[in-house]
């Protein structure tokens, strides 16, 4: 999983033909143990009509196809967005070997998340595996475990942008993790994030969507809202 550059500048884009999702069946090797494992693939996944959420959850279709971006090695307990993505057992064994709900799909992102962490480091992967397992909570309306997750992903964006210079002077960086801390109610932290994100959030929507998120902060709004309530609140 790779952060795009520049994440934001294509969100408004609403395609002109939409296309129903697809599903295809496939066999593929777990890459940890090498169980063949049954997976559904959702196919001919667009974020046309409609405007990406301010966290970067994309609009439909893709954003409710999230059961079929994980998959589970029942074996070996192993899970990725490609289960067929080869790992060394022993880096991640404790991982493994803790208890794990199959037919929980937010905590297959997070143990994915965890995993991505105890093979490689804080990233933006892990960051957003376990904003996936958020999506899904909001999705059960359960704002609990959505802000627990939400928590996680935070302290991985903070991590990962700390280790790496590159991530510290993305814009992108900084207006996904002040979305996600006034998603759940951290105003005070999201207003010092802010302005920092000042610095660096200078390309393309950025400004404005910044600009969009200061409003929502001193209202204490912590609702979701789509990069297309940004600009049009920038009209």
């Amino acid at each position: 999983m790779k952060q795009a550059t520049l994440l934001f500048i294509c969100l408004f884009a609403i395609s002109a033909a939409l296309h129903a999702v697809t599903f295809k069946e496939d066999t593929k090797i777990c890459g940890v143990c090498g169980q063949p494992v049954h997976v559904t693939i959702a196919q001919n996944l667009l974020t046309g009509g409609g405007s990406m959420d301010l966290d970067l959850r994309p609009a439909p279709e893709k954003r409710d196809t999230l059961k079929y971006q994980i998959q589970l090695c029942r074996k070996c307990g192993y899970c990725w967005p490609d289960i067929a993505k080869e790992r060394k057992h022993e880096k991640i064994a404790k991982v493994l070997n803790a208890p794990l709900a199959f037919d929980d799909t937010a905590a297959l992102f997070a143990r994915a998340a965890e995993i991505e962490i105890a093979d490689n480091a804080p990233s933006f992967a892990s960051y957003m595996l376990y904003m996936k397992a958020a999506w899904v909570m909001d999705d059960l309306k359960n704002k609990k475990k959505s802000d627990e997750y939400r928590k996680l992903a935070i302290k991985q964006m903070e991590l990962y942008m700390e280790r790496d210079a590159i991530a510290r002077t993305t814009g992108d960086n900084y207006l996904a993790l002040i979305d996600v801390l006034r998603r759940i109610g951290d105003f005070e932290k999201a207003k010092r994030i802010l302005s920092i994100a000042e610095l660096y959030a200078t390309e393309s929507v950025l400004p404005q969507i910044l600009a969009f998120q200061k409003k929502l902060i001193e209202n204490k709004d912590s609702e979701r809202y789509t990069t297309a309530d940004a600009l049009k609140s920038a009209k």
